[in-house]
């Protein structure tokens, strides 16, 4: 019964670590013959290892984006590794160097740089 008045145990501390463009064994603590990750296999060796997984898209954008929402890609429609981006959001890469260095000194009059 004093279990039930126990205080609540204090929540898991969780990194999840994610990477792109590594097979599952593309580590050391997974017995990769010459991939050398020590520091990767010493937070694996003190930390539970899930050595089994599930992707719910063969894509990176998908399957990141269902981490981030909880949501499969046929709900949060993020289908491919080159979604559309909303008109909202602009593109860095394609401003000028006139526009860019602009976009700069606005910043730092408003004091956000």
């Amino acid at each position: 019964m004093s279990s039930l008045w126990a205080a609540p145990a204090k929540p898991p501390n969780i990194l999840l670590i994610i990477s792109d463009d590594q097979a599952w064994n593309d580590y050391g603590f997974m017995g990769h013959p010459s991939i050398r990750t020590p520091r990767l296999d010493r937070l694996a060796a003190e930390s539970a290892c899930f050595t089994r997984g599930y992707v719910p898209s063969s894509l990176c954008c998908p399957s990141l984006a269902s981490v981030l929402t909880g949501l499969p890609p046929q709900r949060h429609r993020v289908v491919c590794n080159d979604p559309p981006r909303p008109p909202s959001i602009r593109c860095i890469h394609k401003l000028s160097v006139n526009e860019l260095d602009y976009q700069r000194q606005r910043a730092q009059k408003a004091g956000r740089a």
